[in-house]
């Protein structure tokens, strides 16, 4: 065997290591910048409107980011499915108008608490940008 086969051995696992660092690297970045839902312009504001917090995705939590929103996706999903049966349950026992009725009832009673959050966080913000330091005196 040759006295040197151990360092080429090592020097190619490196090259290859670094290589699949730099391909991982940029697989994550591609995700980034392609995923529109983190990045769109107005989630400070609606996440000031309905009280969520702002989070901005790094690298590193890239992968949490995606099966959070695969979770988000399959509750939602969830949901439409089982509105739709409710929907055509009292559509068909009820009639048209008692179940849209319904249905604009618990949807007022699901916006109250977020509303509620909204002015709650809005009056905070009010009075922390009016309570503004002391201006120092002249002499």
């Amino acid at each position: 065997m040759h006295p040197l086969i151990d360092e080429q051995m090592a020097y190619m696992r490196r090259q290859e290591l670094l290589h699949e660092a730099v391909m991982a690297r940029c697989a994550d970045l591609i995700y980034i910048k392609g995923n529109r839902d983190m990045n769109w312009p107005g989630r400070e504001r609606w996440s000031l409107i309905f009280g969520l917090p702002v989070v901005s995705a790094s690298i590193n939590q890239a992968w949490l980011q995606r099966r959070m929103h695969a979770t988000i996706r399959t509750v939602s999903f969830g949901a439409f499915g089982a509105g739709s049966l409710v929907g055509s349950f009292l559509g068909s026992r009820f009639g048209l108008l008692p179940a849209v009725v319904f249905s604009c009832i618990v949807c007022s009673l699901i916006t109250l608490p977020v509303l509620a959050r909204l002015l709650k966080g809005l009056r905070a913000s009010q009075t922390s940008f009016s309570s503004s330091p002391p201006r120092p005196k002249k002499e």
